[in-house]
């Protein structure tokens, strides 16, 4: 495999982020007074029922004050579109026939576009403008799949290692569910329960696999310093 040797600065920035968006979003997870849309009245967050965008609410969804959590979790996750816009260009430094191929160029471009757009979703919370906080995370949504399509492609063929593909083959299909069933979730009259109860599920593993496919990158890129 060749590995176009990407700048130090690169590198650690894209570390930095990933580790702030991490302690952040932990912390924000901790002060989160309670509340899914499932269950108004649970207490505390909820891995695996509560939307990471619950953490950006002025009030949880118990309707206690939730400031100090939305501070944290909007800090820490423009911190990640941060590392993110990084991610990409580390990635497209893994495509072995050339960093400035048109594959290469896709994923830099989309990459920091759908960062850019992406940076508007911790800003518009939706339990202050639902109509804006949806418009944000479809326009968004977007570039990240066709950043992400282009990324798991590099990733695949590089063959620096079966995890660092393993993990962008899983962020495309969790995060390309989640969007799917995002959209037509809120597109449709009638409530689906099962969808929608399914919605954080598709988040979460997305963002497991994310986080997971960085720290490949960032391990192929650490063998090559």
């Amino acid at each position: 495999m060749t590995v176009a040797r990407a700048p130090r600065w690169l590198v650690v920035f894209c570390a930095a982020g990933l580790v702030l968006f991490v302690l952040l979003v932990g912390a924000a997870i901790d002060a989160y007074p309670g509340g899914t849309w499932f269950d108004p009245l649970s207490r505390g967050y909820s891995f695996w029922k509560n939307f990471h965008c619950d953490l950006f609410h002025h009030r949880a969804l118990n309707g206690r004050d939730n400031a100090r959590s939305a501070t944290l979790a909007i800090a820490g996750t423009t911190a990640m579109f941060a590392a993110l816009a990084a991610f990409f260009a580390l990635v497209a430094r893994l495509d072995g026939r050339s960093p400035e191929s048109r594959l290469a160029k896709v994923t830099r471009f989309a990459g920091v576009t759908s960062c850019v757009v992406g940076m508007a979703v911790p800003l518009t919370p939706s339990d202050v403008n639902r109509v804006a906080h949806l418009t944000a995370v479809t326009a968004a949504f977007v570039p990240a799949l066709i950043a992400v399509m282009a990324a798991a492609w590099i990733s695949v063929r590089s063959k620096s290692s079966a995890l660092l593909a393993l993990f962008a083959i899983a962020t495309l299909a969790f995060g390309a569910s989640d969007g799917v069933a995002y959209a037509i979730a809120f597109s449709i009259d009638t409530r689906n329960q099962l969808l929608e109860a399914s919605l954080p599920l598709f988040q979460r593993l997305a963002m497991l696999s994310l986080i997971g496919w960085m720290l490949s990158v960032l391990a192929a890129h650490a063998r090559r310093t």
